[in-house]
């Protein structure tokens, strides 16, 4: 049996269609559905039904997948343990989950870098909200996942490290007249006079936004709800309304009308941390991407050099 068709089979059972899968793995559909097949003749029994173009696991198929799962990490884990002291390159192949800012904010260097100082590294890297790269964690889909933390205490299992502390910021259109000295008093004005572009609630930073309103008892007229800051920041841009949002690393997008003012209670700033299962293989690679993360996160939270506007600084 080869770890291929496992692959693929995987790939199947997670993305619902044989053309995602092919996509996903970067084959042809016939490709996906000749490996399935060969699995299924080596295993001797039916994995997969197809209903128009979804699969759906058979009850041995769905039986199957999280051993599927586990041999496929065990396979990676002995590449990860054969390559671990092969001189000071890194080998093998790490699977990151990452929330979308980081994705543009913090490993673009690191992708970049790494690809020429240790091209044995595969670096599989997947988008999604910190919720469900979370949830990817704890089923073994990923083996780091870099995202804000959650709302909730980590299981033991489970170990985290702070990269980033993104305090919460108001942004709002340059045309809001404020006092100089701004602060939490503008702040309350701002949102409760301007249009209310809300940073949607189901996403975890959203969370600590509505908590922070709730708190200060500010209401707001709300226009929209989106889990996409930089779509946030644009609709600020074009004067449809001011916002409460992470101040996230960059780049941001260009957004030269708008000001911020920064929210000074810490207890709200939304932290985005590396989260990884406390007994790993991949330990030595892992301790390389912190060492290389921590001071980007630091770099990307260091004030930039804008000239601040009156009443606040410039994005």
């Amino acid at each position: 049996m080869e770890t291929r068709f496992l692959e693929t089979f995987v790939a199947v059972a997670e993305r619902g269609s044989v053309a995602a899968a092919a996509r996903a793995q970067g084959l042809t559909a016939t490709s996906v559905a000749q490996r399935l097949q060969a699995l299924e003749d080596d295993l001797a029994v039916g994995l997969v039904t197809r209903v128009g173009r979804e699969i759906k696991l058979t009850p041995v198929g769905d039986r199957l997948l999280d051993q599927a799962r586990r041999i496929l990490a065990e396979v990676q884990a002995l590449k990860a343990d054969a390559s671990a002291s092969i001189g000071d390159a890194l080998v093998g192949t790490l699977r990151i989950g990452a929330i979308s800012t980081v994705l543009t904010g913090l490993l673009p260097d690191v992708i970049g870098r790494w690809a020429t100082e240790h091209p044995g590294l595969d670096l599989q890297i997947s988008p999604g909200s910190s919720a469900l790269l979370h949830e990817g964690l704890m089923d073994g889909r990923y083996d780091v996942v870099i995202a804000a933390a959650p709302p909730f205490a980590l299981p033991k299992t489970l170990r985290s490290h702070c990269l980033r502390v993104e305090p919460l910021i108001c942004l709002f259109p340059d045309r809001v007249s404020v006092a100089a000295q701004a602060g939490e008093d503008a702040i309350r004005h701002i949102l409760a006079t301007e249009r209310f572009i809300r940073y949607d609630v189901l996403s975890w930073g959203g969370r600590l936004c509505d908590a922070y309103l709730r708190d200060r008892r500010i209401g707001t007229r709300d226009v929209c709800s989106l889990d996409a800051l930089e779509a946030i920041a644009l609709l600020v841009e074009r004067g449809v309304g001011a916002t409460l949002v992470p101040d996230w690393a960059p780049p941001w997008p260009d957004v030269p009308s708008c000001r911020k003012i920064a929210v000074p209670d810490p207890a709200y700033a939304r932290r985005i941390q590396l989260t990884h299962p406390a007994t790993t293989r991949y330990g030595h690679i892992i301790d390389a991407l912190m060492s290389v993360l921590a001071p980007a996160g630091r770099r990307a939270h260091a004030p930039r050099p804008t000239p601040p506007g009156p009443g606040g600084t410039r994005p």
